[in-house]
């Protein structure tokens, strides 16, 4: 079976589907939705070999957030059944403000705290990863012609930055006349390029002028420079 919409209109509208619904038992009366419920669903389900009961996916809209009159935030789940199951479970949402969650059922903005939990979020201008786990784990991969490329790996105390397969690593300013640093908690040159006089400088963001200058003790701390 089959059900095919067809729109025949001198305009831009798009033939359509609607779904509405009210908490109301009447109909023709309004009672106002509350956060969380249900609006309308698309349900998609499958013969086991002994009825047609099991879930394989679901598609659902709800309100996300405080409903009043001609303010009515949304939210759009997308949810599948895992291998072994025969009911659905929430794999990505969309809430009110277009944030792409996985993993978890509410974003935590940029420089929020992740849940702890295998999550990512995807909002506007920004990407939040997590894992609940202590093991490396490499959460961003890159690959090229059908082969792995590079990867950025998390353990419990570092960011690793890998290459694959003789891949070299470089910082490339792309002929822009900008420097490179590194920061410590205590020193915020602690590794420095100046690209203006190409010179790569430890502790300062000036070199010192004479080679026997160079990592010598100042009143700086220890500093120095190849230029």
């Amino acid at each position: 079976s089959m059900i095919g919409v067809t729109r025949h209109d001198t305009n831009a509208f798009a033939a359509q589907i609607m779904l509405a619904k009210s908490r109301n038992a009447t109909v023709g009366s309004n009672t106002i939705l509350q956060n969380g419920d249900g609006v309308g669903a698309i349900g998609f389900f499958a013969d086991d070999g002994t009825n047609l009961d099991s879930q394989v996916a679901y598609i659902e809209a709800k309100i996300d957030g405080g409903i009043a009159e001609n303010d009515t935030p949304g939210r759009l789940v997308f949810s599948t059944t895992s291998d072994g199951s025969a009911a659905v479970s929430e794999k990505w949402r969309i809430n009110n403000a277009g944030v792409l969650v996985s993993g978890a059922n509410s974003p935590v903005g940029i420089g929020g705290t992740p849940a702890d939990a295998n999550y990512a979020e995807i909002g506007p201008g920004y990407l939040n990863l997590s894992r609940d786990d202590t093991a490396d784990a490499v959460q961003i991969q890159f690959g090229k012609n059908g082969a792995v490329h590079s990867r950025l790996e998390t353990t419990s105390s570092t960011l690793n930055i890998q290459s694959v397969a003789n891949i070299n690593v470089t910082v490339n300013e792309d002929s822009v006349n900008s420097d490179v640093r590194i920061e410590t908690d205590t020193n915020a040159n602690a590794f420095f390029v100046d690209s203006t006089n190409n010179c790569v400088v430890i502790g300062s963001q000036v070199p010192e002028n004479r080679l026997s200058q160079q990592f010598a003790v100042t009143s700086a701390g220890h500093r120095g420079g190849m230029c």
